[in-house]
C-alpha cells in the first residue's frame, strides 16, 4: 500500500509540474537506499521472526525448534 501511494504522489508531483521526472526518480532511489541500509543495520527480518540466508541466530535463539 506504501509503494502504491507514494508512486501515485510522484505521479502526480510530476502532472502538476512541482517537480520533473528524473526529481522524483533520484528521490525514490535515495529513500530505497536507505531503507536499504537502515534494513542491514537495524536486522528487519529478524525481528519480525525470520531470518536471513547465511545468518545463524544469535545465542540462545533456536529457530528449529
Amino acid at each position: 500500500m506504501a509503494f502504491v501511494l507514494a508512486t501515485l504522489n510522484a505521479v502526480a508531483r510530476v502532472y502538476l509540474g512541482a517537480h520533473n521526472p528524473l526529481d522524483v526518480v533520484g528521490g525514490a532511489a535515495v529513500g530505497l537506499a536507505i531503507a536499504a541500509v537502515l534494513d542491514l543495520v537495524l536486522d528487519v527480518a529478524r525481528d519480525r521472526g525470520g531470518s536471513r540466508p547465511g545468518r545463524t541466530p544469535p545465542a540462545g535463539e533456536d529457530r528449529a525448534a
